[in-house]
């Protein structure tokens, strides 16, 4: 669904591709926590994992477009943070839960809380000026006041905002061929390379299973299932603590 979500960052806006993403997400949330059949839990994962796509797809962007230059690395990696922690507190609630026999309908459905959370925080958001210009290239005041809003009061947003006015009107006019030819260019090979390279490494090193499978994975190397569950919690602990330690060095 990132695929999906990144045109729709250009239409809906950022902040809209946000919203959406939350919704579906609550809404998939509340279909799995409240399943009678399998069928319901496919059908609600399906829509967790438009919301997930959405999400993934437009927070990231948004972060970097809002947030100021030199605090950009670190406060995009906050959306990791905010994942390793979500990953961590789901450890901890399965763990708490595991011997009772709704306890599968809260870990599914407490998240319908933290969705309803998102909705309402994201749609308090101002659109990125990026998203506005790219919308309406026109629509210079709007995003001229945004950005003002998004930096400090002696900060001069001309030359930034004459820059997101000029990337949003090539944006606009180019072809998806001509967007990977730029992609690709001399100018921006190394980050291209490098933005595609690094999750590529990061699925190809397994972490990907050990965080979806992990339970079981310990379970079946001989541990009862507190001890996989117990083990878990300790795997997706340590996820947070590296996590931090790169957000105090990315912007170093």
């Amino acid at each position: 669904m990132i695929l999906v979500g990144g045109p729709l960052a250009i239409s809906l806006g950022r902040r809209g591709v946000m919203v959406s993403g939350g919704v579906a997400f609550f809404l998939g949330a509340l279909m799995l926590a409240s399943a009678w059949h399998w069928a319901q839990l496919v059908e609600g994962r399906i829509f967790v994992g438009i919301g997930i796509g959405f999400i993934n797809a437009s927070v990231p962007t948004y972060i970097s477009e809002v947030a100021p230059p030199n605090l950009r690395g670190g406060l995009n990696m906050l959306f990791q943070l905010m994942t390793a922690i979500g990953i961590f507190a789901a450890s901890v609630i399965n763990w708490g839960v595991a011997h009772y026999s709704w306890g599968w309908r809260f870990s599914l459905g407490n998240v319908c809380f933290l969705a309803l959370n998102f909705i309402i925080n994201a749609a308090l958001c101002p659109d990125s000026p990026n998203s506005i210009l790219e919308h309406d290239p026109a629509n210079v005041q709007r995003a001229r006041k945004t950005l003002q809003e998004l930096r400090p009061d002696n900060y001069d947003v001309d030359q930034e905002l004459e820059e997101i006015r000029t990337n949003a009107i090539k944006t606009r006019m180019q072809s998806f061929s001509g967007s990977l030819n730029l992609l690709f260019s001399r100018p921006h090979r190394k980050q291209a390379m490098a933005a595609m390279l690094i999750p590529y490494f990061q699925q190809f090193s397994g972490i990907s299973f050990l965080m979806f499978y992990a339970p079981q994975l310990f379970n079946i190397t001989g541990n009862s299932v507190d001890t996989a569950l117990a083990i878990t919690c300790l795997f997706t602990g340590v996820n947070v603590l590296g996590t931090i330690i790169g957000i105090l060095c990315v912007d170093e």
